[in-house]
């Protein structure tokens, strides 16, 4: 469809371009090179020579293509949002088996009783936060916004009171020492988003048992808690980077 073109020579090189390739190839243009000399080496020697490369691929390697500077940015932004897809499918089939059954097969009777109008709620939630949760952990948010700060946003009748005690038993299980600090120093639940505490929280780590098993809010039943991003020079102030 138009979408590839032949290797040029900024392509990465493939395996089939080996050592005794690239020193052929620079013999033939008058390059000699040391015995000892390096794949790296001799492939920097042959980027300066136009269309070496490109020519060397496509001989060693002749099914090798690249996608077209025009389309990279197209075809992106599809990855991008086939990944979300994916990971948003992924949540609602494990909502789906909460009501019978946990990872390990084992009864979970917190949810063998809830109104159906509560399972559609929490369903919807879940695909929802999914597809944020794959937006904000792209590379450019979370060279921003390092951090996910967890609080309550919703009121909930009665209160939930356990999620100083929820969050201190993910931070031991997760090993994170940095977050714990944080939280025995402010008061406030933040760790990066790259820190495993978050699936941790999702597990139940502390021996809960209305959890949903996702890395991402809500990681309870009807908690009233979501996350904010935390900027990276607020993520410094706090000792987390």
């Amino acid at each position: 469809m138009g979408f590839f073109g032949k290797p040029n020579d900024e392509t990465g090189i493939p395996s089939a371009v080996t050592k005794d390739v690239l020193r052929e190839a620079l013999k033939q243009r008058d390059i000699q090179c040391k015995p000892s000399a390096t794949r790296m080496s001799m492939v920097k020697q042959a980027r300066g020579i136009s269309g070496l490369l490109s020519e060397l691929i496509s001989h060693n390697c002749p099914e090798q293509r690249e996608l077209l500077p025009e389309w990279k940015e197209a075809v992106g932004v599809y990855v991008r949002r086939a990944k979300s897809v994916e990971l948003v499918a992924a949540a609602l089939i494990k909502f789906m088996a909460l009501s019978a059954m946990n990872e390990k097969g084992a009864s979970k009777p917190f949810f063998n009783d809830l109104p159906n109008n509560l399972i559609f709620k929490s369903f919807t939630h879940i695909a929802n936060c999914a597809g944020r949760f794959e937006q904000e952990n792209s590379p450019e948010s979370v060279e921003m916004f390092p951090a996910f700060e967890l609080l309550r946003v919703y009121d909930r009748e009665p209160p939930e009171t356990t999620w100083a005690a929820r969050w201190q038993a993910a931070c031991v299980a997760a090993g994170d020492d940095r977050a714990n600090k944080v939280f025995k120093k402010t008061g406030r639940m933040i760790a990066l988003k790259s820190s495993e505490v978050w699936q941790q929280l999702g597990d139940g780590a502390g021996g809960y048992d209305d959890i949903y098993g996702n890395p991402f809010p809500p990681f309870a039943f009807n908690s009233g808690f979501d996350v904010n991003t935390i900027d990276r020079f607020e993520c410094e102030k706090l000792g987390l980077l």
